[in-house]
């Protein structure tokens, strides 16, 4: 399930601003990039663009106000105007800020352009080992590792494509908004979906959960699910093969133990009664999201951020015990879970088969589907 926020916050890794001394001493510069970041924080895009772009004219070459310019043009969709932005950046400060490369590189590969993104790195690696000790911090040395190694991946997947042409399922079950994580049911009748809808605040959206039929020959139009959907934010479902029991996700309940928990509904009459939190051990005051269920709903995949995990969010399993309580969760491990983002766990009704997204192994993007297969009691 997609995490809602109320504040957006940039990419640490794309656009560093905070905790670092300025690029410039002009005081004129700084006031109208200080500005601008307000702006930004409040969402006054249009105004934060205009502070920066007087921030840059006062000196061309204050790097902070390109990487915030950047930002701006992220938040509004205009790749074309951030990637320009980066780039004056780095024609403008590469010399003396080399980082500004890695910004540039890191935007191009998230964005799929992995020729240039390498290019760039390969520059970036050159110029610091013309030095004689290196320029980089570990942390940033470990950054620029992680991102060169997926964008050479990225690059030699992309010289060998699999054969695969998606289908796209059409206006009964996609909509101008976000639809996302499906369920199907084992006998391909009946489908699930996450649906990201707007509300009355422009800067808020709704998660809620619509399904839909098929008949002989296509999807009919999908329906929301009246009795499970709420004010808050309801997805990342998961059916048993029997299809009568569905563990799904909801943030921001007065029940709730932790930003989102993770809930059970049974289908009764044609109809999804009340939901109920799992409670502890599962849940806790952490966030808990998008559980898939084995086929007899008797073991739950789940991603959590609590601790004890290996990354920033990680995949943790729970089996349902004799009395119906569910076990303290156990952490997947190494094999599984990296020190990035492991999540939206699936696992294949042959009860084997894992399939989750991850962004810890190079791969062609931010986070890319992975399989692993469960070999006596280690998956």
């Amino acid at each position: 399930m997609k995490k809602i926020v109320a504040f957006f916050v940039v990419s640490i890794l794309a656009f560093s601003v905070y905790g670092q001394e300025y690029s410039t001493t002009n005081k004129k510069a700084i006031k109208a990039y200080e500005v601008g970041l307000q702006y930004f924080q409040m969402f006054y895009y249009d105004k934060a663009e205009e502070s920066l772009l007087s921030a840059i004219k006062q000196d061309e070459n204050f790097t902070e106000a390109y990487y915030l310019l950047a930002g701006v043009y992220n938040q509004t969709k205009d790749t074309t105007q951030m990637l320009a932005t980066l780039q004056t950046c780095v024609d403008k400060c590469g010399g003396k800020q080399l980082w500004s490369r890695y910004k540039l590189a890191y935007e191009q590969y998230n964005l799929g352009l992995y020729k240039e993104a390498f290019a760039n790195l390969q520059h970036f690696k050159r110029a610091n080992e013309m030095h004689t000790a290196s320029t980089l911090s570990k942390a940033d040395e470990t950054n620029f590792n992680d991102l060169y190694e997926k964008t050479a991946t990225a690059l030699e997947l992309q010289a060998h494509p699999v054969n695969f042409t998606p289908i796209n399922l059409g206006q009964s079950i996609n909509t101008k908004y976000d639809d996302y994580h499906p369920t199907i049911t084992i006998d391909d009748k009946t489908i699930i979906f996450t649906t990201n809808l707007p509300t009355s605040n422009p800067q808020v959206k709704q998660e809620d959960l619509f399904t839909a039929t098929k008949n002989e020959t296509a999807w009919d139009k999908s329906t929301p699910l009246t009795s499970i959907n709420t004010k808050t934010n309801e997805g990342a479902q998961s059916i048993t093969a029997d299809g009568k029991t569905m563990f799904f996700t909801i943030c921001g309940a007065p029940d709730g133990l932790g930003s989102c928990d993770i809930y059970m509904t049974k289908k009764v009459n044609n109809t999804w009664i009340k939901p109920q939190n799992l409670g502890q051990p599962l849940n806790s005051k952490y966030w808990e999201s998008q559980p898939s269920c084995s086929s007899d709903g008797k073991i739950l995949y789940f991603t959590s951020n609590r601790p004890g995990g290996i990354g920033k969010k990680d995949i943790w399993i729970s089996h349902q015990q004799a009395n119906g309580q569910w076990s303290t969760p156990e952490n997947l491990g190494e094999i599984i879970n990296t020190k990035y983002d492991d999540e939206s766990p699936y696992i294949h009704p042959d009860g084997i088969t894992l399939y989750y997204a991850t962004d810890g192994i190079p791969g062609m993007g931010k986070e890319d589907i992975v399989a692993s297969q469960q070999i006596g009691n280690n998956i």
